[in-house]
């Protein structure tokens, strides 16, 4: 990864709400990480762009950003549901870095939450900053599958449910591999507790629900 520009074809979404509005959107920006266009809206710039926008989300495969499962995308979709972003797959850093970065849950990029950057209220900047701690992820996640491919497996099984489908191609490409079957999972889960846990507690917890694969 290092030797090679990290340039996946996603499209890198911020916006700003009002504190008491989350549909009052008053900041927007997009930016392309496999092409570098972009742009950077405000006010009622961003009604008049919904074609400016469709034509950036051309040929993306997922959109990628810092809590835009729980916040940026549903709020696209009410005020805006009319864009073809709201029809991709998405990816959600904030999602991810608790189990990317499990000793250092804040990291280096993220603080209370939020992506730490050296200017104020620049959504532009965010959304390339979420494109840099997801390179971060994605290296992290990599090393572990080397490492420990049971662990990885289970963040596979389990994150492969989530409604927008992003995370769960993810792992596959990952992988190289759909996600495991339940059994599969139980036995992994049993070989990482193994000494951990008590062993007939472990036994009695024999399946788990499978995922559904539409979303994959």
């Amino acid at each position: 990864m290092s030797s090679l520009p990290f340039a996946p074809r996603c499209l890198c979404l911020d916006i700003e709400t009002a504190f008491d509005d989350q549909l009052a959107i008053h900041k927007l920006a997009a930016w392309r990480a496999d092409t570098s266009a972009g742009f950077s809206l405000a006010g009622q710039q961003i009604a008049a762009a919904v074609d400016r926008l469709d034509a950036l989300s051309e040929g993306a495969a997922f959109v990628l950003g810092h809590n835009i499962v729980r916040h940026d995308l549903p709020a696209l979709a009410r005020v805006y549901p009319q864009l073809k972003l709201n029809q991709l797959p998405a990816v959600d850093t904030l999602e991810l870095s608790p189990l990317a970065f499990p000793a250092n849950p804040y990291h280096s990029l993220v603080k209370d939450y939020k992506l730490v950057r050296d200017a104020r209220n620049d959504p532009l900047k965010d959304a390339q900053l979420a494109l840099k701690l997801w390179q971060d992820q994605y290296a992290a996640f990599a090393a572990l599958n080397a490492a420990s491919p049971d662990e990885i497996a289970c963040h596979h099984f389990f994150l492969a449910r989530e409604s927008r489908g992003g995370v769960g191609s993810f792992f596959a490409r990952l992988r190289a591999a759909m996600p495991p079957k339940a059994g599969e999972v139980h036995a992994a889960v049993c070989r990482l507790a193994a000494g951990k846990v008590c062993p007939q507690h472990l036994a009695a917890c024999r399946t788990f629900p499978a995922p559904d694969l539409d979303m994959i």
